[in-house]
Parts: C-alpha cells; structure tokens; sequence
C-alpha cells in the first residue's frame, strides 16, 4: 500500500503517525516521497498493467484545507523524485491540512495529513469597520466593529477573546467572545453598543480605548 513518507526533516515522534499524520516544524524544509508507488512504478510492473508510458507519469502535490481550498496551488515531480515542502508558522497548529499525492490524471490519489509546529505567537492585531480589509475609519459607538489577528502555531485552536477598557482600573471585561483560529487568523465581530452600554454604570466618557 502506497503512503506519504517523511525523508528528511524535524518532526513530532510523539505526535506523528507514519501514513496518517506528520507533525513537522513549521518554516523549515522537509523531503517527502511517496513509499511503494516508487518500486512498483519506476521498473514497470508489467503483471498490474503499468507500461512505460505509466512509469513517466508525474506525481501532482496539493495541500488543501478542510474545505478542500488548495493553499499553494500545485506542485509536480517524477515518481522517482522527493517533494520539497514546509509550513508557514501562520499555518502551524492544531489543525491537520490534508497533502494530497495524484499520480499522472488517474484517480489513483493517496493523501496524509500536516500538522506545523511552533511557538504560539500573535503577529500583529488590527481594529477596523470593515471587515475584510484595513482601515483607519473613525469608530464611535453604535459601530459594529472588527478585530483581527495575526497568529502564529495555534491554527485551528479555538480560543476565548476579552475586550477591555483600556482605563478600567478593576481591569474587568467589558465581553468575551468565542473564536478559532482559521489559517492563521482570528476575527471576531464587536457591538461597540453593547460596549458602551456596559460602561454606562461607571459614567460616560468622549473617548474610550479598548485592548
């Protein structure tokens, strides 16, 4: 039976199931082969029907998403070749990705799931009205803001977001929200309403930071 092999590379022992699952170091370079297609192929198993013609067929990589999204495209190379892979740390996490291996354009696809690993990080955090993209629009209350942020090696980790003010000296929520992280980004949807609301009973003020 045919599997996706680690060559080379730093991975997770503990973690990792040989076929299943590899749980790599994120930003770092890894060989992975496709084991048993290599000797049946490459010298013509004529009793199965491969001829010449199969033993030159490319082997297609794709690695997707659980929503069958392809992350990097495609890459190609020869049955008899390794393929050259790493995971950004933005895609590091809990998350296992699906490496999809496609002999030539027959049906014949075996796959193995990712998983990266690394520190946990945040890399960067935005506030915005809009919210696909950046802006520095002028919030006030009444807007339905946005907040995202920038991960690193908690992808597909579900995590607990507390929104404060900044001048609170009980230093209590004004509300928590629930989120996962999706490829590498958290974005949470925040009713500047309801925060206000929540302050009321300590007074209004013009202007209020939140973190």
């Amino acid at each position: 039976m045919a599997i996706i092999d680690l060559v080379s590379g730093a991975y997770d022992k503990n973690k990792s199931i040989p076929g299943t699952l590899w749980v790599i170091q994120a930003d770092s370079n890894m060989l992975l082969e496709v084991k048993d297609w290599i000797p049946q192929i490459a010298y013509g198993d004529y009793e199965t029907g491969n001829t010449k013609a199969e033993c030159a067929k490319k082997i297609t990589w794709r690695l997707k998403d659980k929503t069958g999204k392809d992350l990097f495209g495609s890459k190609e190379t020869t049955v008899t070749d390794k393929m050259q892979f790493a995971i950004n740390k933005r895609y590091a996490g809990s998350y296992p990705y699906q490496l999809h291996a496609q002999l030539g354009t027959s049906n014949n696809i075996i796959n193995v799931g990712i998983c990266g690993f690394c520190d946990a990080d945040v890399t960067s955090a935005e506030w915005s009205l809009k919210g696909t993209e950046k802006d520095q629009s002028e919030i006030n209350y009444g807007h339905v803001i946005y907040f995202t942020l920038e991960t690193e090696g908690i992808n597909g980790d579900s995590l607990t977001i507390e929104i404060y003010d900044k001048d609170d000296p009980l230093d209590i929520p004004l509300t928590t929200l629930e989120a996962e992280c999706i490829n590498g980004i958290i974005k949470v949807e925040v009713e500047t309403l309801l925060l206000h609301v929540q302050e009321e009973a300590e007074g209004e003020k013009e202007e209020t930071e939140y973190y």
